[in-house]
């Protein structure tokens, strides 16, 4: 739990695994095509934060002071579950060994003959574009974006991905690549890089071992915002 904290706090609360009240709102919204009441806005809003939690360490205890919060840990998920794959492979003898659980690629030592793992990113899927080659050894990637999982409600499109500010999925057009020592890392904060935008690449500027590439879309015109090294990652 004091990594997911952590990252909470050094995103400025972009990402929050407590917002769960804010994504079962959202996920009825989507499947009703009718945004949130206000009234309940406010209410999931101020479940949220790590202040509606006691964490009892020792114990492993954890006790809700609000009845309304709940834990989400869908942005972090596949990125933790792909280290402990990678994990396991290594143990058992694969040092040389890749996971890819959608948008998120963890890998190992670099396959036999090779310096390095390439991984290839096309952020809005444009066929007609280059892919972006990463290459990486040891390290995690993920993607993250709203090409593909929108809804639109009353002529608004929104995206997936959720921003706890507003409550509701994020109407920017824009995606995000992050570099990381583990995907427990990479995957969280490429969400966050999204709904945070340029401030958020400012925290990743200041974290080791981290490096990012912000993908801002205005019509047919894609700016790139990259931190400080990342483009010593790129082929």
């Amino acid at each position: 739990m004091l990594i997911y904290i952590k990252i909470n706090v050094s995103t400025k609360g972009s990402f929050d695994p407590t917002c769960g009240s804010l994504s079962k709102l959202w996920r009825l919204a989507k499947r009703t095509n009718k945004l949130p009441l206000s009234e309940e806005l406010t209410l999931a809003k101020h479940a949220c934060g790590f202040s509606n939690l006691k964490i009892n360490y020792k114990s492993a205890h954890i006790t809700k002071l609000n009845p309304l919060t709940r834990l989400d840990f869908g942005g972090i998920a596949k990125g933790y579950t792909a280290d402990k794959m990678l994990k396991l492979l290594k143990n058992e003898g694969l040092p040389s060994s890749s996971i890819v659980a959608g948008g998120d690629i963890v890998t190992g030592e670099a396959p036999p003959g090779k310096d390095s793992w390439e991984v290839q990113i096309i952020p809005y899927r444009d066929k007609g574009v280059k892919p972006m080659t990463i290459r990486v050894t040891n390290s995690a990637v993920s993607t993250s974006g709203n090409t593909e999982q929108t809804i639109k409600i009353k002529n608004q499109r929104y995206s997936h991905i959720l921003d706890p500010t507003s409550g509701l999925g994020l109407i920017h057009n824009n995606a995000a690549t992050v570099i990381a020592p583990s995907g427990t890392q990479s995957d969280p904060l490429a969400t966050a890089l999204c709904i945070g935008g340029k401030d958020t690449l400012t925290i990743i500027n200041k974290s080791p071992q981290c490096e990012a590439m912000l993908f801002n879309k205005r019509g047919k015109v894609i700016e790139k915002i990259s931190s400080t090294g990342f483009n010593e990652f790129v082929d």
